[in-house]
């Protein structure tokens, strides 16, 4: 089966912009380790309403924070507002062997974004 010219030019135009928007998925990652998102999912689901108290965040920006990480596979968006880790996300807690957490905040940071 022969790829035509438009699939190949729309895979291209996809390709283009994960390299032009890939910081975005470093800095949800990075804001979701600061704010302790996946320590706090590690006892179970927790409501999107229990986390932005848990993180001292508002709501709707919360959201869409979890949103994102579901979207990147790092969490699962439940019913009822509900979010749990993924195996993928699990990776990220703090207490974890060989945790990511501390290279998410290093990546992710500002220090590295200036250099």
């Amino acid at each position: 089966m022969q790829v035509s010219e438009t699939d190949s030019r729309r895979a291209q135009t996809a390709n283009l912009q994960s390299l032009i928007m890939g910081y975005m998925p470093a800095r949800v990652v990075h804001t979701a380790a600061h704010l302790g998102i996946f320590d706090l999912l590690a006892p179970g689901p927790q409501a999107a309403g229990a986390l932005a108290q848990a993180t001292n965040t508002s709501i709707g920006p919360l959201r869409r924070l979890l949103r994102a990480l579901a979207n990147l596979n790092l969490l699962e968006d439940l019913p009822r507002d509900r979010y749990a880790l993924t195996a993928l996300g699990d990776q990220l807690r703090s207490d974890v062997p060989g945790s990511m957490r501390n290279v998410a905040l290093m990546f992710g940071g500002e220090r590295a974004w200036r250099s």
